[in-house]
């Protein structure tokens, strides 16, 4: 692999894949203690409306998440990449109308954690191994 022929977007991808993958593995590692302070967390505890809890999560995933489907799926133009992406989103979106109790029993948030790393990894192998060699 020749990192001389990347340009400024490359770059900027490969830093963005590199932080993504960081987040996962220490979420993916901090897993337990997280389901343990759900656990103390009651939904009273939470001042926000439900509406504005969404649209704030809504607004991260699409940073921290749904940016790297949307660029996976322009470069890559994989009807596979697409339906992938979109099965993530939706099931994103489906978690956010759990509450604290059913987040708490859910292995949703689980699975779609190890789906998104597993993801994240493909689509930087692919990219960064495949296409710019």
């Amino acid at each position: 692999m020749n990192f001389s022929t990347w340009n400024l977007e490359d770059i900027l991808l490969f830093i963005f894949c590199i932080f993504l993958l960081l987040d996962k593995f220490s979420t993916i590692r901090e897993r337990k203690q997280v389901k343990e302070d759900l656990k103390e967390i009651d939904d009273n505890q939470i001042l926000l409306s439900k509406w504005k809890k969404i649209g704030l999560l809504i607004v991260g995933a699409f940073i921290f998440k749904w940016l790297l489907y949307f660029i996976a799926t322009a470069i890559t133009k994989n009807f596979i990449v697409i339906i992938i992406s979109l099965i993530l989103i939706t099931l994103e979106l489906y978690k956010f109308t759990y509450n604290i109790k059913e987040l708490q029993k859910s292995k949703l948030g689980q699975f779609l954690l190890y789906a998104e790393t597993v993801y994240i990894l493909v689509f930087s192998i692919y990219y960064f191994g495949y296409s710019l060699t």
